[in-house]
């Protein structure tokens, strides 16, 4: 890597790339100008790259541009979603729980952090962190899964506060007669407990 002569300058000059430091500030100052145009509903998605051949480097000011004041709320308002079932899904976590909460708020914190000089609505990343943390929040409580490693289907209704049935197959498990189809009439599940 750190070689004699060219080979050491090469990587001091991509190392530094102070044209592409000014091509982002350039692009900001273009964006920003574009909002004012249109603070309310944007100059259209798309349009930004069609008319200055790049995309914006930052996901909040693409959002406020290309769809405005409202599109950037609705950004917002979905990333305080997302943040809002962390913290919900964390303080309702127990144990090792608590760590893999953790850890995914400090992933959806870097990538927002990281969507401030990149265009990171796109990457797969962010949306699998936003998909765990809504998926998380879902979970039982570790308290009521089981610990044997087994799940059954009982197992899985205690655990989802479920029934597993809501209509019994044959009334048996009512301790009623089982129903033949000459006689069908309405079964009533009983309320779960």
């Amino acid at each position: 890597m750190f070689g004699t002569g060219g080979q050491d300058d090469e990587f001091i000059n991509r190392a530094s790339r102070t044209h592409s430091i000014e091509s982002r500030f350039n692009i900001i100052y273009h964006a920003l100008d574009r909002f004012v145009d249109a603070p309310l509903f944007g100059i259209g998605v798309g349009r930004f790259p069609t008319e200055y051949g790049n995309i914006i480097h930052n996901t909040p000011l693409w959002f406020a541009t290309e769809m405005g004041t409202i599109g950037l709320l609705i950004f917002l308002g979905f990333i305080a979603f997302i943040s809002l079932r962390l913290v919900t899904g964390y303080r309702a976590a127990v144990g090792d729980d608590k760590d893999v909460f953790l850890a995914l708020g400090l992933c959806h914190g870097a990538m927002f952090t990281f969507s401030m000089g990149v265009e990171a609505f796109y990457q797969r990343h962010w949306w699998m962190v936003m998909a765990l943390i809504t998926a998380g929040k879902l979970l039982p409580p570790s308290s009521e899964r089981p610990t044997d490693g087994h799940i059954d289907g009982d197992e899985v209704a205690q655990a989802t506060r479920q029934p597993l049935s809501r209509y019994p197959s044959n009334g048996a498990e009512s301790g009623q007669p089982p129903v033949s189809v000459g006689t069908l009439r309405p079964v009533v599940a009983e309320p779960p407990r």
